[in-house]
C-alpha cells in the first residue's frame, strides 16, 4: 500500500481502492508525514502510529497506550476515532489505556485487569462491580459507581 502525505486524512492509495478516501483524522496535522520523525513532538508521533495501524486496513487493530502523550483533546478525539471505526467499519479494536474515566464513557467492554485475575463487562457492569473501587480506592479517592467516576476528597 502506498500512502501520500496526507495519511491522517486517511486517503489512501491502493491497488484495490484507487484514491479511496476514509473520513477519519486525528486532529489537523496532514503536515506530520512530510517532516522527519526524529522533529516530531511524542504526541504527534503517537498520532502517526495509530493513523499508520489505521492505514493497514486490518480487522483488528492492536493499541498500546494509544492515547499516551496526547493532550486531553487529542485524547477524547483519538478515543472517537477509534470507536468511530469500530462502529462504521466493523473493526476490533483491543487497547491498553489508563485513562479509566474516559474509557468508561466510550469503551463497549472492558477487560480491568489486577493481581487476582481479570474483570470483564461493558462499563456498566464493571463499574457496578466492585473490581474498580477496589482498584482505585485509597484515603481521600473514592469511585461513585452511579456516575462512573473517580472522586477526590479535599
Amino acid at each position: 500500500m502506498i500512502c501520500d502525505a496526507d495519511l491522517l486524512n486517511l486517503k489512501i492509495k491502493s491497488a484495490t481502492h484507487e484514491n479511496q478516501e476514509y473520513p477519519y483524522c486525528i486532529g489537523s496535522c496532514s503536515t506530520l508525514f512530510i517532516r522527519v520523525i526524529q522533529a516530531l513532538s511524542d504526541g504527534e508521533r503517537q498520532k502517526v502510529m495509530i493513523a499508520k495501524a489505521i492505514a493497514q486496513q486490518t480487522p483488528i487493530i492492536c493499541l498500546d497506550e494509544p492515547t499516551a502523550f496526547l493532550d486531553f483533546p487529542s485524547k477524547i478525539e483519538t478515543m472517537q476515532l477509534l470507536q468511530k471505526l469500530c462502529k462504521e467499519n466493523c473493526k476490533t479494536i483491543f487497547l491498553s489505556t489508563h485513562d479509566l474515566e474516559l474509557t468508561l464513557q466510550i469503551a463497549d467492554r472492558i477487560w480491568l485487569m489486577q493481581k487476582d485475575g481479570i474483570t470483564i463487562g461493558t462499563p456498566q457492569e464493571v463499574a457496578q462491580s466492585e473490581a474498580i473501587s477496589t482498584f482505585i480506592e485509597r484515603e481521600g479517592i473514592s469511585f461513585d459507581k452511579l456516575q462512573m467516576r473517580v472522586k477526590i476528597s479535599r
